[in-house]
C-alpha cells in the first residue's frame, strides 16, 4: 500500500505551491536565528558547499558563515519565488526530497531545519541526504518528532489514537531484537481537505529514536542529539502526565522536537525500511 497516494501527493505539492502565507507565516516567525538553528549553523564553515533541503523562504540564507555556496532546495515554487523577491543569498533548485539532482560527495553538508515531517518518503530522502555529502560531512536536521506514545499529527483519525500509540509502543519495546527500519506515514493530510493548522501537512510521522537507528544502519555517525521542547509544556493532568512518562528512560529525549547532527563516513549502506500508512 503506498503512504500517499501520487493524487494526494499532487495535490499536497499543489497546497505548497499556491499558499505564499503559509511560507510568510513561517519567516515571520523566524525574524533571527533560533537557539537550535544556531547549534547546526556551527557545524558549518566558510567557503563550504550547503543544500538547504525544504528550504522554504530561505531564511537559513541568511545565517550561514559568509563565504558559503548556499542551495536552496524545496518542492514549492511560491517559496523559492519568495526567496528571490527577498535577496535571500545563494541559489535556488525546485525539486522532490527523494531524488536530490546532486552528484554524489558533492556538497559538504545538508542542512534541513523544520521539515522532516514533510518528507513523504523520509527513507530515500535520508539516503539521498547522505549520498550528495562528502565524507566527513554533515547531515543537520531539526524538526517535529512525536516520540511520546500519544503524540500524533492531527491528520490521524482520533478514533484510531489509541490503536496506532500501542502498536508503536510495542515497536518501540521490540526494536532490541526487530532490526527492521518502518517509518509512519500519513495518507491522506488534513490540510487537503480542512486547510491548514499546524501540522496538517505532515506527512512524516517523524520518531527521532527511529531516524537515529536508521542513519546508523546507512553507515553514518550520529554526532549530537538533542530533544527539545516544542512550545510552552501544557499545564494540569497533561503536563504532569508528559512529565512522569519522561521519567522512563524509553521517553527521556520525548520532547517534541528534534535536534540531530549525523556525519558521514567513507562508506554508506543501504538499509531497507518500510513506509506504514497510519
Amino acid at each position: 500500500m503506498a503512504p500517499i497516494a501520487d493524487d494526494n501527493r499532487r495535490r499536497l505539492a499543489d497546497f505548497w505551491d499556491s499558499s505564499r502565507s503559509y511560507y510568510e507565516q513561517a519567516a515571520a516567525a523566524n525574524p533571527e536565528a533560533s537557539p537550535e538553528r544556531q547549534v547546526l549553523l556551527g557545524y558549518l564553515r566558510d567557503g563550504q558547499t550547503i543544500v538547504d533541503l525544504g528550504c522554504g523562504s530561505c531564511e537559513n540564507a541568511l545565517w550561514v558563515p559568509r563565504g558559503c555556496r548556499y542551495i536552496g532546495f524545496d518542492v514549492s515554487t511560491a517559496a523559492l519565488v519568495m526567496a528571490n523577491e527577498q535577496g535571500r543569498p545563494g541559489v535556488r533548485v525546485r525539486g522532490d526530497g527523494a531524488l536530490l539532482p546532486f552528484a554524489s560527495e558533492s556538497v559538504d553538508a545538508v542542512l534541513s531545519t523544520y521539515a522532516l515531517e514533510h518528507f513523504h518518503d523520509p527513507g530515500r530522502t535520508f539516503l539521498e541526504a547522505a549520498r550528495i555529502v562528502r565524507p566527513g560531512g554533515y547531515l543537520l536536521f531539526t524538526g517535529s518528532a512525536w516520540d511520546l506514545p500519544y503524540e500524533m499529527p492531527p491528520s490521524l483519525d482520533p478514533g484510531r489514537r489509541l490503536e496506532v500509540a500501542v502498536r508503536r509502543l510495542g515497536r518501540h519495546l521490540l526494536s532490541g531484537v526487530d532490526g527492521r527500519h518502518r517509518f509512519d506515514t500519513v495518507p491522506e493530510p488534513r490540510v487537503l481537505t480542512e486547510g491548514y493548522v499546524p501540522d496538517a501537512d505532515a506527512v512524516h510521522v517523524t520518531q527521532s529514536w527511529l531516524l537515529v537507528r536508521f542513519l546508523r544502519a546507512a553507515g553514518l555517525e550520529i554526532v549530537e542529539h538533542r530533544s527539545l521542547p516544542h512550545g510552552p509544556e501544557p499545564g494540569g493532568a497533561r503536563g504532569l502526565y508528559r512529565k512522569a512518562l519522561r521519567l522512563v528512560p524509553l521517553w527521556r529525549r520525548a520532547w517534541g522536537n528534534t535536534l540531530l547532527v549525523a556525519r558521514r563516513g567513507p562508506e554508506l549502506s543501504t538499509p531497507s525500511y518500510e513506509l506504514l500508512p497510519l
